[in-house]
């Protein structure tokens, strides 16, 4: 899809992957009414022979019920879409999540090491938490010779289709797009983020359809997605990175906002819009990852991760209860990748992801070397340093 075919719409405010419409205004403006603080999308896509399976969630720091979420997508769907329970992803996440030293001083993986566990210093926390309230939607197809017929039914529901938006989901038609139309429940009022949805389409590359967030009341758009397939994937066409680690300059509490801030570099000196990979290895090594590696005093970045073995699996046996998937889909066979990025809204794009069979197996692991205890006592005085330097140049 060319960016220059939805010129028109960079005037208006779009959702992340897809767009919001209301049925008093339009396209919602910065900071309008409805939809507020859209800032992050997570997905999971599935290879299945010819064909592929796309989860996909959207959150906002509000979503307005009654509005409509327009999702175009390259292939038409095989299946019905679906709403599935995104709890169901949280395992998977988890799994695939940096590994990073336990404390030997705070009893193991017990008592004060559950801090070191979790995001409570805000690193991810919009992955991890990603959608507390969700709402609730309808869910329909529209192919691409039926996005005036689309248009119609939107209007029909009282909903006002700006030209701009017209004209690109009209844009998108004459390239052989569909649109999934999720209309909101109208009691969705207390929200922070869409339903869960998941679509099997034709074609064995996916792609991700972002180029309609043109503009939002966030500055970023936080994107995570996880792909299963025979082999690793690579975002087509785009900067790919890793995370620098280095010495570690704190106590283990803070290291997911360290590790948060070393994404951010990478994707700063990769050139400002960059994916960054965190993870890259198959079905089995999941499981293994699942409760850490407490031979090497490691644990993974999430919340307990004392569930059962095949946790990072679930998320795939709902899909095959919905005939999303085949139920004797094994998920030994698959190679999952994790890919992570910030990305400017002026730099969004239908993000589609190939096939990358010469992409080595990866973690992220912070080593106990990796941290200098007499370094880790500097930590909270470089922060306040930092901190008092921002306060001035504000003053």
């Amino acid at each position: 899809m060319s960016a220059a075919l939805l010129a028109p719409l960079l005037i208006g405010a779009a959702a992340a992957s897809g767009a919001f419409i209301w049925p008093e205004g339009g396209l919602f403006a910065e900071g309008g009414d409805g939809v507020d603080g859209i800032s992050a999308v997570r997905a999971l896509i599935v290879e299945d022979g010819d064909e592929h399976v796309i989860v996909l969630q959207v959150s906002a720091e509000a979503v307005g019920g009654g509005a409509a979420w327009l999702v175009p997508l390259p292939g038409a769907p095989t299946r019905a879409p679906a709403s599935i329970d995104p709890a169901g992803l949280e395992p998977l996440l988890r799994a695939t999540d940096p590994l990073f030293p336990v404390d030997p001083g705070c009893g193991g993986c017990k008592g004060g090491c559950d801090q070191t566990r979790t995001f409570d210093s805000g690193a991810l926390i919009d992955v991890r938490t990603f959608g507390a309230q969700t709402a609730a939607g309808n869910r329909a197809w529209f192919g691409p010779t039926h996005t005036e017929a689309l248009l119609d039914e939107l209007r029909w529901n009282g909903m006002t289709v700006d030209p701009p938006l017209e004209a690109a989901l009209m844009a998108y038609s004459a390239e052989g797009w569909g649109t999934l139309v999720v209309q909101l429940d109208g009691n969705a009022w207390d929200s922070t983020a869409t339903p869960m949805v998941a679509i099997r389409v034709a074609g064995s590359e996916p792609v991700l359809p972002m180029l309609l967030t043109a503009r939002t009341a966030a500055e970023t758009v936080h994107a995570i997605v996880v792909t299963a397939g025979p082999t690793p994937t690579r975002p087509a066409g785009a900067e790919t990175t890793t995370p620098l680690l280095g010495e570690a300059l704190y106590t283990l509490e803070w290291t997911p906002v360290f590790y948060e801030a070393r994404v951010k570099v990478a994707i700063k000196e990769a050139g400002g819009v960059a994916w960054v990979l965190e993870y890259s290895g198959d079905g089995a090594a999941l499981i293994e990852r699942q409760g850490g590696r407490g031979d090497e005093g490691l644990v993974l970045f999430g919340e307990d991760t004392a569930e059962v073995a095949d946790a990072p699996f679930l998320i795939l046996d709902d899909l095959a209860l919905r005939g999303l998937l085949p139920d004797d889909l094994d998920p030994a066979t698959l190679h999952f990748t994790r890919w992570r990025s910030y990305l400017p809204v002026s730099a969004l794009t239908d993000q589609g992801f190939s096939r990358a069979p010469g992409l080595e197996d990866y973690e992220v692991t912070f080593s106990n070397e990796d941290y200098n205890g007499k370094l880790q006592l500097l930590w909270p005085a470089l922060v306040g340093v930092a901190a008092l330097r921002r306060r001035r140049r504000r003053g």
